[in-house]
């Protein structure tokens, strides 16, 4: 699926950036001067048995990052994202005891062979796989210890430094 209008049910937070959809696809865009974050948020569903697959093309800027991920419906942050942070890609799964998010995996960002990320549940685990034609898939990393009855999906973009050059991330063909 290509995005002519906002997903039906989404929610957009954006703070200072902007979003705007053009030919199918959606594009984040922020400032260099602020530090904020941007996206869109689902409405909570079931991710038993779910997948979500999307063309990216993120922020090349080494002070901004662009996600897709998971969030339980408790109210906290816990969540799973894969997330390109700098010039790497990372699997990051939310720990409440330390309340930070902790690294599972991270490797260079390679435009080719990461060019599709998607994050499956499996078992109750969150699995993250990446893909240069959305077609084949490899094994990026696993969130184990979820709670997948009720989530949201999130995709979006973050700058955590100002005045830098703007950043921009564009995700597409969303299935």
């Amino acid at each position: 699926q290509t995005f002519d209008e906002l997903p039906a049910g989404f929610t957009t937070y954006m703070p200072d950036g902007a979003m705007e959809i053009d030919n199918g696809r959606i594009r984040f865009s922020i400032p260099g001067d602020v530090n904020t974050d941007i996206g869109l948020i689902s409405p909570p569903a079931s991710f038993v048995g779910r997948t979500v697959a999307i063309e990216v093309s993120p922020s090349l800027t080494e002070s901004a990052s662009t996600t897709i991920g998971w969030h339980e419906q408790t109210g906290d942050l816990v969540g799973v994202h894969l997330e390109m942070d700098g010039f790497n890609l990372k699997l990051n799964q939310y720990n409440p005891t330390l309340n930070e998010y902790v690294e599972h995996v991270s490797e260079a960002y390679d435009p080719i062979a990461f060019a599709w990320w998607r994050m499956r549940e499996q078992d109750g685990d969150i699995v993250a796989e990446v893909s240069r034609d959305g077609e084949s898939w490899a094994l990026f990393g696993t969130a184990s210890g979820r709670d997948v009855t009720m989530m949201t999906w999130d995709m979006g973009m973050g700058s955590f430094v100002t005045n830098v050059a703007p950043s921009v991330a564009t995700m597409d063909n969303a299935s």
